[in-house]
C-alpha cells in the first residue's frame, strides 16, 4: 500500500462518522422498532466492518484503475450516507425505506460488476455481507413506524 491511497481505507469510516454528527444518530425514541430489531450497539460494529471493507473497495479500485467498480462503491456509499439525512434529520422513514431499496439495486449491480471483472475472491467475501446487511435494513426500515405524538392539554 503506497501513497496516500491507504488513506481511502478509512474515509468510509471517517464520512459516516461525520455524517451522524452532522444528521443526528438514530433515535430508537422517535420510532416504532421492528419486533426483530438486534441492539443498538450491533449496528455500530456491523458498520464499521462494512465500511471499512468499502474502503478496502476503493483502495483496490483506485489502484487497479477500475473506475466502473470505483463508480459503483462511491454510489453505494453515498446512498448510506443519504439515508442517515433521511432517517435521522428528516424522520421520513418510507423515504429511507426507498433509499434502502435504492442501495440494495446499486449493491447488487456492483456484486455483478465484481464478478464480471474478476475480481480477487477475497473481495466478494468481503462485501457479500453487505448485501444481506442491506436486505435486512430494507425489511427492519419496511417494518419501522413512526411514534404517534399525542398532545396532553
Amino acid at each position: 500500500m503506497t501513497d496516500g491511497k491507504i488513506a481511502l481505507i478509512f474515509t468510509p469510516l471517517i464520512i459516516s462518522f461525520l455524517a451522524s454528527k452532522f444528521f443526528g444518530r438514530v433515535d430508537s425514541k422517535n420510532y416504532i422498532k421492528a419486533s426483530f430489531q438486534p441492539p443498538g450497539y450491533v449496528f455500530m460494529f456491523v458498520w464499521t466492518a462494512l465500511y471499512l471493507m468499502f474502503g478496502f473497495l476503493l483502495y483496490r479500485a483506485v489502484e487497479i484503475e477500475d473506475y466502473v467498480i470505483l463508480g459503483l462503491v462511491i454510489g453505494t456509499l453515498l446512498l448510506t450516507y443519504l439515508w442517515i439525512y433521511t432517517f435521522n434529520s428528516l424522520k421520513n422513514y418510507s423515504l429511507s425505506t426507498f433509499v434502502i431499496f435504492l442501495t440494495l439495486l446499486i449493491a447488487l449491480e456492483l456484486l455483478v460488476a465484481l464478478l464480471n471483472r474478476n475480481w480477487e475472491e477475497i473481495y466478494l467475501y468481503t462485501y457479500t455481507p453487505f448485501v444481506a446487511w442491506i436486505i435486512f435494513a430494507l425489511l427492519l426500515s419496511s417494518f419501522t413506524k413512526p411514534k404517534k405524538i399525542t398532545n396532553i392539554k
